[in-house]
């Protein structure tokens, strides 16, 4: 019964060390931002290019959201484009990655496109990528946000 009971305290013990799993969040805290780059949104048949600038503040928590998106140039359908259901909350989920929810976008060429989830890459230099990012509403997203200041993931 001895080595049982070593190993039953070996493996309580390495669970106790182990602590709890690294929470992630997104950093400069308590701070606003904004975000600009290039945008395009594909559905069956056709894409659009756009430029977006948007807004955004993280909490002290470090739990961001974009408060504002705007089409800024790009193809025609870009400026019957707009973000709807903000704010859209951000959460940082990883090193280097996170993801924004509920993001929908309404307009003439995409019709309705989401809500959805868009998963991004986050750079050290505070770039949001996202790639084939699939909404409801048979939308794909692409782009990629510089953000200023970065707006970077810590653990």
């Amino acid at each position: 019964m001895k080595p049982l009971s070593a190993i039953a305290l070996a493996a309580l013990a390495s669970v106790a060390l182990a602590g709890p799993a690294a929470a992630f969040s997104f950093t400069p805290k308590s701070t606003s931002f904004t975000a600009a780059g290039p945008l395009t949104i594909a559905k069956p048949g056709g894409a659009i290019h756009c430029s977006v600038n948007a807004k955004g503040a993280v909490d002290s928590f470090g739990k961001a959201k974009l408060t504002s998106l705007i089409f800024t140039g790009g193809d025609a359908a870009c400026f019957n484009t707009a973000a709807q259901s903000l704010p859209w909350p951000a959460l940082a989920t990883a090193a280097g990655k996170g993801k924004i929810t509920h993001v929908v976008l309404i307009g003439a060429f995409t019709g309705t496109c989401g809500p959805g989830v868009v998963h991004i890459a986050v750079s050290g230099a505070g770039v949001w990528s996202f790639a084939n990012q699939a909404l409801s509403g048979g939308c794909i997203l692409t782009g990629h946000l510089s953000t200023s200041p970065p707006i970077t993931v810590v653990p």
